[in-house]
C-alpha cells in the first residue's frame, strides 16, 4: 500500500499491508528536511524567517535521523485557511492584526490585538530562535467583559474569501503524491474559548459564567458549520479534520463528564455536517481521555491521538483499545518524554506491546514530535521504534 492508502484505511478501520508509522511534528517525510510549515505559526509564515525556527534541522545528526525515518514513515501534512479558523471565538480574520518586533538576536515578540465594537484587546507571543513553536505571554482576554467585547464581533464569511487558501491545498496534495495524507485544523469550540485566555482563569470562568459559556459554544459552532459548508459544499476536498486540543476537559483539570458538557453537544454537530460532505475526523486530546474516548465514539469520531498511557494519561493501550471496540481508530501509544529519555530496549518493548493486539485501527505516532534539536538518545529510540515496527508487522 501507499502512505496515502494505508492511512486512509487506517483511519476507516479497513484492512492494511502494516500500522502507518507516523512521526508528527519535525519532520518534512517526502521532502526536504527543512520545509516543514512553521509549527502553530498560523498567519505569520510570510514574514518570518523559517531559519530561525529550524535551524536546528541543519544539524548532522538530525540529518541523520531524517533520512532514517524518510523511508518508511507515512505522514500527514497539514494546510489551512488562515485566520478564518482561529482559536479567539472563531472572529473573522480581519479583526486581528499582528506586528513582530526583534528584541534581540535569539527573540521575537509577536504584538497582537484585536478590534471589537466596545475597544481594543491586546495580546502578546514570544518565540526563540531554534524553536519551532511559541508562547503566549500576554492573553486578550482577562475579564468577562473583554469575552463579551470579542464576542461583540459580528461574524460572517464573504464569498470567495476561501478562494485563495485552495490554491494552497491544490499545491500541497500535488507535492505530498502517495505519501500520506492532508489535515486541516479546526478546534474544538471549547477550545476556542479557551485560547482567548489563561487556563486559570479559563477553569473559573467555565464555573462562574457557565451559561455565558454555553451561548458561547452554540455560537462558536454555528461559525464552524457556516465555514465548513463554505469550505466542502459543492467540492470534493482530500483531507481529514483534525479537532485539536479538547484535553482542557480531562482530568484533573476538570471532572470526567465536563468532556460530555463542553465538547459533545458541539463538536458532535460539526462532526454530523463534517460526515455529510464525505470527510474523516481526528481528535487530538491529551491526558486522561478515559471517558473522552467514550464520547469520540459517540461523536463518529474516526480516530484520535495520542492515547497516552499512565502517568500522563489514564488508559493503558489495551483498555483503550477495550473502550474503542473496533470503532475508533488509536493513533499512539509513545510517549514524547519516553523517546527522549527510555532505553531502546524499554521503546522496544512499549512497541511490541502494541503490536500484539494487531494491525486493524492502529497507527504508531509517538504524542509529540521534535520542536528543537534532537540528542543522541532521542535518535536511537526513534530507529529503535521504527526497525521493532517493521519487525513486527512485516
Amino acid at each position: 500500500m501507499t502512505g496515502k492508502e494505508r492511512m486512509y484505511a487506517a483511519i476507516r478501520g479497513d484492512d492494511v499491508d502494516r500500522p502507518p508509522i507516523w512521526l508528527r511534528e519535525g519532520f518534512n517525510i517526502g521532502g526536504e528536511p527543512k520545509g516543514e510549515p512553521l509549527q502553530n505559526l498560523k498567519g505569520l509564515e510570510r514574514i518570518l524567517d523559517s531559519d530561525f525556527f529550524l535551524g536546528w534541522k541543519n544539524a548532522p545528526l538530525y540529518r541523520e535521523l531524517f533520512e532514517y525515518v524518510d523511508a518508511v514513515a507515512d505522514t500527514m501534512v497539514s494546510w489551512n485557511i488562515g485566520d478564518h479558523i482561529n482559536r479567539f471565538l472563531v472572529i473573522p480574520p480581519g479583526y486581528i492584526h499582528r506586528e513582530v518586533k526583534r528584541v534581540d538576536e535569539d527573540t521575537l515578540i509577536v504584538n497582537g490585538r484585536i478590534e471589537t465594537p466596545r475597544g481594543e484587546l491586546t495580546f502578546k507571543d514570544k518565540l526563540i530562535r531554534g524553536i519551532n513553536t511559541f508562547w503566549r505571554i500576554e492573553y486578550p482576554v482577562n475579564s468577562v467583559e473583554d469575552l463579551k467585547a470579542m464576542a461583540a464581533i459580528p461574524f460572517s464569511v464573504s464569498p470567495g474569501a476561501l478562494e485563495p487558501y485552495l490554491q494552497t491545498y491544490r499545491q500541497k496534495l500535488s507535492a505530498l503524491g502517495e505519501r500520506g495524507i492532508l489535515q486541516i485544523g479546526y478546534p474544538s469550540p471549547i477550545v476556542a474559548i479557551s485560547g482567548t485566555m489563561s487556563l486559570d482563569n479559563f477553569l473559573a470562568m467555565s464555573a462562574l459564567e457557565n451559561d455565558l459559556f454555553h451561548e458561547l459554544l452554540q455560537e462558536i459552532t454555528d461559525r464552524l458549520l457556516i465555514i465548513t459548508d463554505a469550505l466542502f459544499g459543492g467540492r470534493k476536498l482530500e483531507t481529514i479534520v483534525n479537532f485539536g486540543g479538547a484535553e482542557q476537559c480531562t482530568p484533573p483539570l476538570m471532572r470526567p463528564e465536563a468532556f460530555d458538557e463542553f465538547v459533545v453537544p458541539y463538536d458532535g454537530r460539526i462532526i454530523a455536517r463534517l460526515k455529510t460532505h464525505g470527510i474523516l475526523v481526528n481528535m487530538h486530546c491529551h491526558g486522561k481521555v478515559r471517558r473522552a474516548l467514550e464520547c469520540m465514539k459517540r461523536m463518529g469520531v474516526d480516530s484520535t491521538d495520542p492515547v497516552e498511557p499512565p502517568r500522563a494519561g489514564d488508559v493503558t493501550y489495551e483498555e483503550a483499545r477495550e473502550i474503542a471496540a473496533g470503532e475508533l481508530t488509536l493513533a499512539g501509544n509513545l510517549e514524547y518524554d519516553e523517546l527522549e529519555s527510555a532505553t531502546a530496549g524499554e521503546i522496544k518493548a512499549r512497541v511490541r506491546d502494541i503490536a500484539r493486539f494487531g494491525s486493524r485501527r492502529l497507527i504508531l505516532a509517538a504524542s509529540a514530535g521534535p520542536i528543537s534539536s534532537v540528542s543522541p538518545r532521542l535518535v536511537k529510540n526513534y530507529k529503535t521504534w521504527i526497525d521493532t515496527a517493521m519487525e513486527c508487522f512485516n
